[in-house]
């Protein structure tokens, strides 16, 4: 455990040398050594240059371990992107939980897919009966379809691909997310997370704005029988509160065995009356498998949690 701390240290430190910010204050700083120092900006804005014409690749996404690994396509200028791909701890311990998921006839919903990190682990390395993938933003939606050609074509046919985003109603919502980071895209405007909706109302040239296709829980249940076991992740932004309070609807009429979601910093009440609606039937938890009590959500923001069903 301490290694891993001390590796995680030293990959920070790394991956700080990239950041932007970094970058302009080491080379706008008057050095000794000025001649050098521009040699080697004008050559790192070179090659920054020339890579820009291809920003689309094939790269080798890493899962903690080598032995678990996939070939997918990101946008290398894409923060979100780049960022589940450089760390194989990345999300580490949601995809260790996935791996206790047992049964065949899984049907595993990715809520707010991006890149398809989370389906293609379930249609690489887990057991399941469908995949169903709903993702409103246009180039992660394109980028997964380009990834899921290239994996078993045995499997792929057993996963349904959505350019929607999963709302409260039919018709058309409008999707905000940042310019370099599809990541942070979200069809409300408090993303659930304060920073973020601060910099949405002063900032909003930050932002694209495109126009959705929506999808309820009642049209996209219509590809799911009941004898699937649902597994449900949903990574939207901010909006997992009223969408929450929309799935405990259909905790009597579905077996849904798992729903993975984050805890926002935004509508924390309207979280908590949609969770007591799934008192009695479900075990709140963390991803350490230890049950959370409501009066305790506090403590997980930003982080992920689950609802577990009691198997009685």
């Amino acid at each position: 455990m301490y290694i891993n701390r001390i590796k995680s240290m030293i990959r920070k430190n790394i991956l700080s040398l990239f950041k932007p910010i970094n970058y302009i204050n080491f080379f706008s700083k008057k050095k000794r050594f000025n001649f050098i120092i521009n040699k080697v900006r004008n050559l790192y804005l070179e090659g920054m240059a020339h890579h820009d014409l291809v920003p689309i690749q094939k790269v080798n996404k890493i899962y903690k371990s080598n032995n678990l690994n996939i070939d997918l396509f990101i946008d290398t200028h894409d923060y979100s992107n780049v960022a589940q791909v450089v760390d194989p701890d990345w999300e580490v311990d949601i995809f260790d939980y996935y791996k206790t998921i047992k049964g065949t006839k899984n049907c595993f919903i990715d809520l707010g897919g991006n890149i398809g990190c989370h389906s293609l682990f379930f249609l690489n390395f887990l057991n399941f009966e469908k995949i169903i993938y709903v993702e409103p933003n246009e180039k992660c939606y394109e980028l997964f379809k380009k990834s899921l050609s290239i994996q078993d074509s045995l499997k792929i046919s057993k996963v349904l691909s959505l350019n929607k985003s999963i709302s409260e109603y039919s018709g058309e919502s409008t999707l905000k997310y940042f310019k370099n980071n599809s990541g942070s895209g979200s069809s409300v405007d408090y993303f659930g997370k304060k920073n973020k909706s601060e910099l949405m109302h002063q900032f909003k040239s930050q932002f694209n704005y495109i126009n959705s296709q929506n999808i309820t829980f009642d049209e996209l249940f219509k590809n799911i029988s009941r004898e699937h076991k649902v597994i449900i992740k949903m990574d939207i932004q901010g909006y997992e509160p009223k969408i929450l309070l929309k799935l405990s609807n259909l905790i009597n009429r579905y077996n849904i065995s798992h729903c993975f979601f984050e805890v926002n910093e935004k509508d924390e009440h309207t979280m908590i009356e949609a969770l007591k609606r799934f008192e009695g039937d479900y075990l709140l938890k963390d991803l350490n498998n230890k049950i959370i009590q409501l009066v305790d959500l506090k403590k997980f923001i930003k982080r992920v949690i689950l609802l577990e069903k009691i198997q009685k």
